[in-house]
């Protein structure tokens, strides 16, 4: 809805998928190099696969909160417990909200 986060003007805001672990950054397009990254590794019998996101990511539009260039047919990622070999496949909303998990 327009926080700064101490910038001079509000940004959109996204999370970056990775096959261990995922990254929030700030603005439309994921920069690894951004020092105001933050990135959560998950735990070893975890991962992420078929990451089926543009830039294998969820970008949030600023004001809106809108999922940025939405697509239904591009929207999903795959959650998987490799010790029991359960998975999650996840569906996103325009919103950025989870709307099935099979």
């Amino acid at each position: 809805v327009g926080d700064t986060e101490s910038r001079t003007t509000p940004d959109s805001y996204g999370i970056y998928f990775e096959t261990d672990g995922y990254t929030f950054f700030h603005g439309n397009t994921y920069n690894s190099s951004d020092p105001d990254n933050f990135k959560i590794e998950m735990a070893d019998n975890m991962q992420f696969s078929n990451i089926q996101l543009p830039n294998n990511s969820v970008v949030f539009t600023r004001v809106s909160g809108d999922f940025y260039s939405y697509d239904p047919d591009f929207s999903s990622i795959t959650l998987t417990n490799t010790t029991n070999n359960e998975s999650k496949t996840l569906e996103f909303n325009r919103y950025g909200v989870i709307r099935s998990n099979n």
